[in-house]
């Protein structure tokens, strides 16, 4: 392992959130619907992820905040963690729409006798 530390306060608080915005409420379609339909959403996730970059990987932005660059397997630890609540909310509306489709087929044959 890499003698380098990774400051988690900046991948996941920062990372985070920015994906987490992709993420729909529950009535919405999948994330995945028209990913690309809200221009502010995305601008503010390359905002995001631009700053990130810098803050991390610029010499003298380095320096004022105390990072170190990562290699690619540590960016890629970073944005896997970072992108975990987007991946959970879309398998609880998965999981949800699969029930409300099970017991709305049911409502639908009406009771049993």
């Amino acid at each position: 392992m890499s003698e380098r530390i990774i400051d988690r306060r900046l991948h996941h608080p920062r990372l985070g959130p920015a994906l987490q915005r992709v993420q729909l409420p529950l009535g919405d379609p999948s994330a995945f619907h028209r990913p690309f339909g809200n221009r502010w959403l995305w601008g503010s996730v390359a905002l995001a992820t631009g700053l990130q970059l810098a803050v991390v990987e610029l010499p003298f932005l380095q320096r004022a905040f105390g990072t170190v660059s990562l290699d690619l397997a540590q960016w890629g630890v970073a944005i896997a963690m970072a992108s975990v609540v987007l991946w959970f909310g879309e398998l609880r509306k998965l999981f949800l729409r699969a029930i409300d489709r099970r017991d709305g087929s049911r409502v639908a044959e009406g009771p049993r006798t």
